[in-house]
């Protein structure tokens, strides 16, 4: 494939990306904009961009990972329900657990030969993608808006770089459809003074972004426990929001954020590249 071309895939779901995050946010009440714009623009970046990918990746699902754009649109609708006024955070639990759950039964594949058996796997990974989700959401009212951005689409280009590298192009190709997803809704938050409308894109990343890891986990002989732990790079964050004597230091802080979040994806790469270098 051409220069040109590598450049339409991804270019065209970024620009849909942006496009659709600035529409809600222009035309759409604030109240709903607000929790739907980011969402929104993911999974309608993701689906665009993957409807582009050659046949192998068709929209009438027949592998188990060719149900990532379904699983996209539903957690753009899921999650920032979750988010309205009146629904309380067990409602909201509830909900990623369902979009969990339901995303775990399709992304696990159906191999007689999967080991551990299916009946093991769907719980963890309906537990990987939950705590992914909920321990994601709250950081956009904790970290700076633009800082936390950053941070999220350097995990989700990551994954998607380790997955092309280490594990399959195909699937890699896939993965960068979902971080430039990722990419374009943060260019756009940029614009935006309220941050908060990224708690709305968290269940959409666990599941694109973390779903896409799994894939890349089970798919080779020997599974890649590494690309498990990029998608949940920037919970890092946690750990260094509870260093009190860092609070005062803006430069300091963001210094330590970002290192954080760096040093926890080298170190997904690089157990990566250990597992597949045996």
């Amino acid at each position: 494939m051409n220069l040109t071309q590598e450049i339409v895939n991804y270019g065209v779901p970024l620009g849909v990306a942006i496009v659709t995050a600035l529409g809600c946010w222009r035309c759409l009440p604030e109240s709903i904009a607000r929790r739907y714009a980011a969402a929104a623009a993911v999974a309608a970046a993701f689906f665009v961009g993957y409807a582009m990918l050659p046949s192998w990746a068709e929209l009438a699902p027949t592998r188990h990972w060719q149900w990532l754009p379904y699983l996209g649109v539903m957690a753009m609708i899921l999650g920032p329900i979750g988010l309205a006024d009146g629904v309380s955070k067990v409602e909201r639990f509830m909900l990623h657990l369902l979009l969990a759950i339901t995303a775990a039964w399709l992304l696990v594949p159906t191999w007689t030969s999967l080991q551990p058996p299916r009946s093991t796997y769907v719980p963890l990974v309906s537990g990987y993608l939950f705590l992914l989700t909920v321990l994601l959401e709250p950081l956009p009212g904790r970290i700076s808006g633009k800082l936390f951005c950053i941070l999220l689409s350097l995990a989700a280009l990551a994954t998607a770089l380790t997955i092309a590298a280490f594990i399959s192009l195909r699937y890699g190709r896939v993965s960068a459809v979902a971080g430039t997803a990722v990419v374009g809704c943060c260019v756009a938050t940029f614009f935006q003074k309220d941050q908060l409308t990224m708690r709305g894109v968290m269940p959409i990343y666990a599941v694109l972004i973390g779903g896409l890891a799994f894939v890349g986990f089970v798919e080779p002989e020997t599974p890649l426990f590494g690309v498990l732990v990029m998608p949940a790079a920037p919970l890092t964050l946690w750990v260094v929001g509870w260093l009190p004597f860092l609070k005062s230091k803006e430069r300091t802080l963001i210094a330590v954020q970002t290192t954080a979040v760096l040093v926890t994806l080298v170190i997904g790469i690089s157990l990566t590249f250990l597992v597949h270098a045996k």
